[in-house]
C-alpha cells in the first residue's frame, strides 16, 4: 500500500471518529440540579486522639521499696484513697522513741510545776512572816538571830523557786525539740504513702511490688473523667472561625457508630510552625467510660450558621486551570461556568456567581 493510500485510509477513520464522538455527545443523557436555598450549618472537620487536660501522677519524693500497691489499670479511685505504700524502714521506731521521750518530758514538767505551785505558797509565806516580824524586830522583842532565821527561810525558798522555774524552763526548750523532731519524723514518714490527689481512673501502672521506686518516676497515673478531651489539629486557614464554646461531634474509633456531643474548651493561640495547625481541645459533655487515653477520634466542630445560603451538590463543582465553577445548560448547551466557593463540606457546597435558576450538569 502507498503512502498517499494509507493517508486517506487515516483520514477517514479520523473523520468517522469525529462524527462518532459528535453524536454520542449529541445523544449522551445527563442529568442536571438547581441550586437551592437553605442554612447550612458551617462546620471543620479534623482529627485527633483521646487526652486530658490534667494527668495526675503518683511519683515518690524518696526512693523507697514498694511494699504495697492497691490500685490497677482501669481501676476507680476516690480523692484520698491510699494507693502506695513505701518501705520506711526504721523511721517508725524513731517516733516511736521520740513520742515516748515527749510523754516522759511531759510528766516531768507537770511534776515540776505542781512543785513550783508549793515553793511559790512556802516563799508567799515566808515573806509574810518576814513582814510581820519587821517591826517587832526594829522595836527590840525579836532577836537579831531569829530574825535572820526568817530572812533565811525566805531566801531559799526564792532560791528553790528560781531553781525549779530554771529547770522547768530548760525542760520546755527541751519539750519543743522532741516536739519538733516529731513533726519532721511524721512529715518523713508521709512521704511514704502516697494517696489519691483526685476523683479518676488509674490509666497506667509503671511499678510493682517489691520493685524501688524513684523520685520523679511515676507508679501510677490518675484521669479525672472531667478532665478529657479530645486533641485535634485544625488547618491555620481554618481556624479563624473556631472560638471557645464551638458544638462539636465527636467519633471513637472503637466505637465509629456512636456520636457524642462536645463544645471547644481550648484553643491554642499558636501554629506549628512545620504543619501549620492549631491545637484544638474538644470536651465531651458526658465523658464515655471507659475512655482510652491516645484513642483516634474525629471531630466535626460547628463553627457558625450560613442564612440563605445557595447550595449545590459537591460533585458537580468541577476546576478548569484552577478556576472553580460547574457544567451549565444554556441554550441546550453545555457551558463553564466559574463559581466562588464561599464553604464545601464534601456533600453540599456553598456559592456565589449562580442564581437558582441555573441548571448543572452532574457528572
Amino acid at each position: 500500500m502507498g503512502i498517499k493510500k494509507a493517508l486517506l485510509l487515516m483520514g477517514v477513520v479520523i473523520i468517522f471518529l469525529l462524527i462518532g464522538f459528535h453524536f454520542y455527545e449529541s445523544n449522551r443523557k445527563f442529568s442536571t440540579v438547581e441550586p437551592h436555598i437553605k442554612d447550612i450549618s458551617k462546620e471543620i472537620f479534623a482529627i485527633g486522639n483521646v487526652d486530658a487536660k490534667t494527668k495526675y501522677q503518683i511519683t515518690p519524693a524518696v526512693s523507697a521499696a514498694i511494699i504495697s500497691l492497691s490500685a490497677d489499670v482501669e481501676d476507680k479511685v476516690k480523692k484520698g484513697d491510699l494507693l502506695v505504700v513505701l518501705d520506711s524502714v526504721d523511721l517508725p521506731f524513731k517516733l516511736k522513741a521520740q513520742e515516748l521521750l515527749l510523754k516522759k518530758e511531759d510528766t516531768t514538767i507537770k511534776s515540776l510545776k505542781d512543785d513550783i505551785e508549793a515553793l511559790i505558797s512556802k516563799r508567799d509565806l515566808a515573806q509574810k512572816n518576814l513582814n510581820r516580824n519587821r517591826q517587832i524586830h526594829k522595836r527590840g522583842y525579836l532577836s537579831d538571830e531569829n530574825y535572820d532565821k526568817l530572812k533565811s527561810v525566805l531566801e531559799v525558798a526564792n532560791a528553790k523557786l528560781k531553781a525549779s522555774q530554771t529547770k522547768i524552763a530548760s525542760l520546755m526548750v527541751d519539750n519543743n525539740i522532741t516536739l519538733q523532731n516529731i513533726h519532721a519524723l511524721k512529715k518523713r514518714l508521709s512521704l511514704y504513702k502516697l494517696y489519691a490527689p483526685t476523683n479518676g481512673y488509674i490509666i497506667s501502672k509503671d511499678a510493682e511490688v517489691s520493685q524501688t521506686a524513684l523520685p520523679q518516676k511515676a507508679i501510677l497515673t490518675i484521669v479525672n473523667p472531667q478532665d478529657v478531651w479530645v486533641k485535634a489539629y485544625v488547618d491555620d486557614r481554618l481556624s479563624t472561625d473556631l472560638k471557645v464554646g464551638d458544638k462539636a461531634k465527636i467519633t471513637l474509633r472503637s466505637n465509629p457508630h456512636k456520636i457524642y456531643r462536645g463544645v471547644v474548651k481550648r484553643i491554642e493561640p499558636k501554629s506549628d510552625p512545620v504543619t501549620l495547625e492549631k491545637e484544638v481541645d474538644i470536651g465531651f459533655d458526658k465523658t464515655p467510660l471507659p475512655f482510652y487515653i491516645g484513642e483516634q477520634a474525629t471531630v466535626h466542630i460547628k463553627t457558625k450558621e450560613l442564612k440563605n445560603a445557595l447550595t449545590i451538590p459537591s460533585k458537580a463543582i468541577i476546576y478548569r486551570n484552577e478556576d472553580s465553577g460547574i457544567l451549565a445548560i444554556k441554550d441546550n448547551k453545555k457551558h463553564f461556568q466559574s463559581v466562588k466557593i464561599l464553604y464545601n463540606d464534601g456533600k453540599e457546597a456553598v456559592v456565589k456567581g449562580i442564581d437558582t435558576h441555573t441548571k448543572i450538569v452532574l457528572p
